[in-house]
């Protein structure tokens, strides 16, 4: 009785399943190489694999042409979208209402959101500064009742402090009144009704000791109106300061006129005297000279 050199009970029976995995794994190999660089896999014999592998270098070619061909049509349909998607954005834009459009900086570039928050500021008044006070000073007084902005005190006239000076005054600089601004307006009406008509404090020694505020809120009025209205001021002195000088310099010129005729006058009456003719003479010749100049 011959012997079995195999036991069937052993050995494990492939089945579809494991060829159906064997070609799953050939598959996902040949998915991860690049889409010109795939090959055909066949299992049906070695002579149809050495076929292919000799038309191998053709398909290559081929492939390669068709996928540079689908690569630069992708790209200009990418182009030609986003170009056009653009320009419908910018369509749009341009037919939204103008309290819709995001202000713009002098660059034409979007201030971003947190720019555009409501402004919730508020802005005082003070009638009168302490001498010589400084507005570093009037800072560290007022940052205690809130969070202090921008500040600005008027100085005094240049004809007031050169006056001052030449009487023997200090050269430090004098402020007559100014405006402070409170990132929040709470703070503002706060200080306005607790420390308007009482005394500065702080040491009992000190310079601000007994300086009474003067301190007025503005309601309604932003910082934004307030350079507005000082740069309106400015300009109407600008304005005023030119037209006195443009008519300094008419009345100037009608006298400096006036005199160069009287020159000439002068002169005619000197020639008519040595020749010894009458001054009469010298008048007649004074008024047709005044003729000719007003024509």
């Amino acid at each position: 009785m011959a012997t079995r050199k195999r036991n069937e009970y052993l050995d494990v029976e492939e089945s579809d399943e494991d060829e159906k995995g064997y070609d799953s794994e050939e598959e996902s190999r040949a998915r991860m190489l690049p889409a010109s660089k795939r090959q055909k896999v066949n299992q049906d014999s070695e002579a149809e694999e050495d076929q292919e592998l000799d038309t191998g270098d053709e398909d290559f070619e081929h492939d390669d042409a068709e996928d540079a061909e689908n690569d630069e049509d992708r790209i200009h349909k990418s182009f030609a979208s986003k170009n056009a998607e653009l320009a419908h954005l910018e369509k749009l834009a341009a037919s939204l209402p103008a309290e819709f459009r995001l202000q713009s900086t002098k660059l034409g570039k979007a201030l971003p959101q947190s720019s555009l928050k409501k402004d919730k500021s508020g802005v005082i008044y003070l009638s009168r500064v302490p001498p010589f006070m400084k507005p570093a000073v009037l800072r560290s007084l007022l940052t205690p009742y809130g969070d202090v902005g921008r500040i600005f005190l008027t100085p005094e006239d240049s004809t007031a402090r050169t006056q001052r000076l030449r009487n023997g005054g200090t050269r430090r600089k004098l402020f007559l009144d100014g405006w402070v601004e409170f990132l929040h307006k709470r703070d503002a009406k706060f200080v306005a009704e607790n420390l308007n008509a009482q005394t500065m404090g702080g040491k009992k020694r000190g310079r601000w000791h007994d300086e009474v505020w003067n301190i007025r809120y503005l309601s309604g009025v932003k910082w934004g109106n307030l350079v507005e209205q000082i740069q309106n001021e400015n300009a109407e002195r600008a304005a005023r300061l030119r037209f006195e000088i443009a008519q300094g310099k008419k009345e100037n010129k009608a006298f400096l006129e006036n005199v160069e005729r009287g020159k000439i006058v002068s002169g005619i009456e000197a020639t008519r005297r040595k020749r010894g003719e009458d001054v009469d003479g010298a008048n007649e010749t004074a008024e047709a000279v005044q003729e000719t100049e007003g024509t």
